[in-house]
């Protein structure tokens, strides 16, 4: 199996069903993309928070509720889904992504870390 990875997308910050609905079909879209090119390894990044300038503490249990539909899809495709760490979206300090990753992580959804990133959110440990 390559080790070629797809980028996906960081979602726009709305919360309503149409937006949710667009990540559903890009996701769809990529993984169908990977099939064809025979890989299954899809890099995803979590969500915005809604507003901008807000702790994006208070956004970690709706992210999870999306990345669970996203995880449901993947499963269907039989792709897998790597959430990287990024800076700016909900999933960006240690302390997010260990929450994220401790609701999440299962058979077609992992943690890419990207270590530089979060020296620039300012996480030490």
């Amino acid at each position: 199996m390559s080790t070629l990875v797809l980028s996906a997308f960081a979602d726009e910050a709305a919360t309503d069903l149409q937006t949710q609905l667009k990540a559903l079909s890009a996701l769809d879209r990529v993984s169908e993309i990977g099939q064809a090119l025979g890989m299954r390894n899809i890099r995803q990044f979590s969500f915005y928070p809604p507003q901008a300038n807000t702790t994006a503490n208070r956004y970690v249990d709706q992210a999870i509720t999306r990345l669970e539909r996203l995880i449901g899809l993947a499963r269907r495709k039989d792709a897998l889904l790597f959430l990287e760490n990024e800076m700016g979206v909900v999933g960006d300090s240690l302390f997010r992504c260990y929450r994220l990753m401790r609701s999440l992580v299962g058979d077609y959804f992992r943690f890419l870390w990207n270590p530089a990133n979060f020296v620039r959110v300012g996480s030490r440990r």
